[in-house]
């Protein structure tokens, strides 16, 4: 699938993000200023395309500091758990803070490598697209981890409490998941 926007108008290819024909000028699509959070967590449920053409459409690419932040924290909670089912004892939680910092910064970076190269990938096939794009989706494509972070993981600490990061109780449950 090639990602252009043909112009109504003259026939001309232009890249998906554009909203203006770089040839005639006319007008190609409705203009997104900033991206409507509820709407696309919406859509990314049950049209994911349709919430992702937003997210590349929009010239604002906000939400996705707080986004990834919880993605983070997120991958930071299940790391947690994996080292209690792997060394089989509580992890320590000393300065929480800082291994969240760590996470998010060495997420970040990953990020930053793979959609350099995923930019540099595209423009070696031919597609026009841009690093803030690629970044966009990366990041937005993270709002599972985020769901699983508000909803799941609340109601695991309501209902197992502090014992979920128990050893014994944390290989039942990992047995029976």
């Amino acid at each position: 699938m090639k990602n252009v926007l043909v112009c109504k108008n003259c026939n001309h290819e232009n890249p998906y993000y554009v909203w203006i024909c770089n040839n005639c000028k006319s007008y190609l699509r409705t203009r997104i200023f900033n991206i409507d959070l509820w709407n696309v967590l919406g859509l990314l449920l049950h049209a994911p395309q349709k919430g992702f053409s937003i997210v590349i459409q929009s010239e604002h690419k906000n939400f996705i500091f707080p986004i990834f932040l919880f993605a983070s924290i997120k991958f930071f909670i299940d790391s947690m758990f994996m080292s209690l089912v792997i060394y089989k004892h509580a992890p320590n939680f000393g300065n929480i803070l800082t291994k969240i910092l760590m996470v998010f910064v060495l997420l970040g970076v990953i990020m930053i490598i793979i959609v350099f190269l995923l930019t540099l990938l595209n423009k070696f096939f031919g597609l026009i697209t841009r690093f803030r794009d690629n970044l966009s989706i990366l990041i937005y494509s993270f709002i599972p981890q985020v769901y699983a972070l508000i909803l799941l993981f609340t109601v695991e600490i309501t209902v197992f409490g502090g014992s979920i990061y128990n050893s014994s109780i944390s290989r039942i449950y990992i047995i029976s998941i």
